[in-house]
C-alpha cells in the first residue's frame, strides 16, 4: 500500500471471479505542510452569506495530532477548505490506533487549532467550522 501511495498512480482496479475491488486516492496538490502555525486561520465564506456558527471540533481521546494519513503527505483538510458531516479532518493516534477526527457538521475550515504530531487531551479544539445558513 505505502509504494500505491508514493506513486503517482491514482486508482487501482482489480477484477476477477466474483470478486471486484477499486482503490482511489485523493489527489489533491494543496496539502498542508504536516508541522505548520500552530493556528491557520481564513476569512468568512463570503460575504454575502451569514455565518450561523462557529463549532469546534475536538479530540476525542489524549494522543497525538495527525494532520494527514501517515503514509502520504497530502493533508486531510485546510483552512479553506469546505467539508461535509462525516468528512475525515484529522487523525489521533494512540498506540497503534489511528482513529478518525470527523466534522460534526458541514462547513468552511476557518482554523486549524493545533500542529500535526502534537499533544491533543480529550477535549482539546482540533479545529473550527464555521457553520453558514
Amino acid at each position: 500500500m505505502k509504494q500505491l501511495f508514493q506513486s503517482t498512480v491514482d486508482e487501482l482496479e482489480v477484477n476477477g471471479a466474483g470478486i471486484a475491488l477499486c482503490l482511489k486516492r485523493d489527489v489533491r496538490e494543496d496539502a498542508a505542510p504536516k508541522a505548520g502555525p500552530a493556528a491557520e486561520s481564513v476569512t468568512p465564506i463570503s460575504a454575502g452569506a451569514a455565518p450561523v456558527c462557529t463549532i469546534v471540533v475536538q479530540s476525542p481521546a489524549i494522543a497525538n495530532f495527525v494532520a494527514s494519513h501517515p503514509l502520504r503527505d497530502l493533508a486531510f483538510c485546510r483552512c479553506g477548505d469546505t467539508v461535509k458531516a462525516g468528512d475525515v479532518m484529522g487523525l489521533v493516534a494512540y498506540s497503534s490506533y489511528f482513529p478518525a477526527v470527523t466534522a460534526k457538521q458541514g462547513g468552511l475550515v476557518k482554523s486549524i487549532l493545533v500542529r500535526s504530531g502534537a499533544v491533543a487531551r480529550f477535549g482539546d479544539g482540533l479545529f473550527e467550522i464555521e457553520v453558514v445558513e
